[in-house]
């Protein structure tokens, strides 16, 4: 018999093993940064993208309706013709948020260009979001439901805890930690109630807007589709904007402007300062001078 001879296999040593993961270590620390950038960014990049698609739908709504821009809140519960309303839930149970008569931008623009209906059916529930916009019920029943142009591309990993999504509460609630982030209409449109003392609540048109290029309609928001505004400080320096989120690289927030464009805004400690360092207006659209103007 013969034998081959027997090849030398050489083991490899524990030094060659610590080297290799170190290597690894090292590589991971260096390109997860910018993984996680390129991440935040594109996720910025959709929300930017989910806004211009709501400006669309705002242009067509405006175009449709004589230039009347969608309020940003709405409540027809004392109106003799409401028109198209949330839609109701089944006989029994519950799902919907809010009364069937009170709802936001999103609702009206939802229906308007027929995003609907998309079906619920959990728990024996069997719901229709027709004439509303989906909300938090939606989300936590199917949290894989694919995200659509009416919120954030941005989770909200922080929320105010508050009684309820505006504008049926003070924002959102603990339990839509994780769900897609809101965008919130200008408080200036809304139509419930008084926001600032030389607020007139009727419906704006596009003529009456005198800077629509620096006019907000929606800004990221954790607080819901209506965006609250503070003005229980003692001078118009301090009013601000409530629960506003800035979930993008170097705290920044998105905006939808009135000429249809969006902004990337930094933070800013009131609305006065939004106006004068940023260029941003929120209240006092119909006039040529600031809001705290007398």
């Amino acid at each position: 018999m013969t034998t081959s001879p027997r090849k030398n296999a050489r083991a490899v040593t524990l030094v060659e093993i610590l080297a290799v993961v170190g290597i690894m270590a090292l590589l991971l620390a260096v390109l997860l940064p910018g993984i996680q950038a390129a991440r935040r960014n594109a996720v910025w990049a959709q929300s930017q993208a989910n806004l211009k698609n709501l400006g669309q739908f705002v242009q067509l709504y405006t175009t449709d309706n004589r230039e009347v821009i969608p309020p940003s809140a709405f409540d027809y519960r004392t109106a003799p013709n409401p028109g198209k309303v949330r839609t109701s839930s089944p006989v029994g149970v519950g799902p919907l948020v809010g009364p069937t008569s009170v709802g936001s931008w999103a609702d009206i623009l939802w229906t308007t260009q027929k995003q609907g209906p998309i079906p619920l059916m959990s728990d024996a529930i069997t719901y229709e979001w027709r004439f509303d916009s989906p909300d938090r019920i939606f989300y936590e029943a199917d949290p894989g439901y694919a995200k659509n142009v009416f919120r954030s591309a941005e989770d909200m990993k922080v929320v105010p805890q508050g009684t309820e999504a505006t504008p049926f509460g003070t924002g959102a609630q603990i339990d839509e930690t994780g769900h897609p982030g809101y965008f919130a209409g200008n408080p200036f449109f809304n139509q419930l109630g008084a926001i600032a003392t030389n607020q007139s609540y009727r419906w704006y048109s596009t003529h009456e807007i005198k800077r629509p290029a620096q006019s907000m309609y929606l800004v990221d928001s954790t607080a819901g589709e209506l965006a609250p505004v503070d003005t229980t400080s003692p001078s118009a320096n301090n009013w601000n904007l409530v629960n506003t989120a800035y979930p993008y690289p170097g705290n920044v927030t998105l905006m939808l402007l009135l000429d249809l464009h969006t902004e990337s805004m930094t933070e800013w400690a009131s609305l006065r300062e939004l106006e004068e360092d940023q260029g941003i207006r929120v209240l006092g659209l119909d006039s040529g001078k600031p809001f705290w103007a007398p």
